[in-house]
């Protein structure tokens, strides 16, 4: 059951940045050094001041082959249906403790949460571009990363909820009971504890004229 209602929000942001790029070093048998860094304020209206930055570089030993890596602090503000969608009704069968572990089907409201706050990420990657000069046009590259986010903008699963209420007394505004029994499970967005991605990219190009 969803009767979607028009939604009404918005929010003001105000930026102020500042990027450098410095080349150290280049030589003529082609070994180079590269650092750059930015550092960016970021003030939303909706939830403060944030403020981000990013290091990086990139040595090229000899003309063929460049070693690269960054470092990074980053945010994701919510958007305006994170903050402000109107609420919609599901129904789930969701286990109720609370009167003997019988399976109920309960309300399951969805909808925005305007005290979200950004999600703020650290991120690291590193990589290798191999340049062929002796086969014009191909590129390699490789490039490991890892990022862990803080805060992530997500929802938790009704039977989730449930559990840490019934369990460690937390999240328990979230459930509602009707004469000892469960009866709704409001299923907004809030800022979860983190998430953590790793992983290799490898890329392989060829260009001709």
């Amino acid at each position: 059951i969803t009767n979607v209602q028009p939604l009404k929000g918005e929010y003001d942001v105000t930026e102020a940045f500042v990027e450098v790029g410095v080349p150290v070093f280049m030589t003529d048998g082609g070994m180079s050094l590269d650092i750059n860094a930015a550092t960016r304020i970021t003030d939303y209206s909706t939830s403060g001041s944030e403020h981000t930055w990013q290091v990086g570089g990139a040595f090229r030993p000899v003309a063929d082959l460049t070693f690269r890596g960054t470092v990074s602090r980053d945010i994701r503000a919510p958007n305006i249906g994170e903050l402000f969608s109107t609420s919609r009704l599901f129904f789930s069968n969701v286990v109720d403790p609370f009167s003997g572990g019988v399976s109920r089907l309960v309300q399951v409201p969805e909808g925005g949460n305007p005290d979200l706050a950004p999600e703020e990420s650290d991120t690291v990657t590193l990589g290798i571009v191999y340049q062929p000069s002796w086969l014009e046009g191909v590129n390699f590259s490789a490039d490991w990363y890892h990022i862990e986010i803080q805060d992530a903008i997500s929802s938790l699963p009704a039977q989730t909820i449930v559990d840490t209420c019934f369990e460690l007394d937390q999240l328990c505004e979230l459930v509602t009971l009707e004469n000892g029994e469960l009866a709704r499970v409001q299923q907004n967005l809030f800022n979860v504890a983190e998430r953590n991605i790793e992983g290799i990219d490898f890329e392989a190009v060829y260009t001709r004229p």
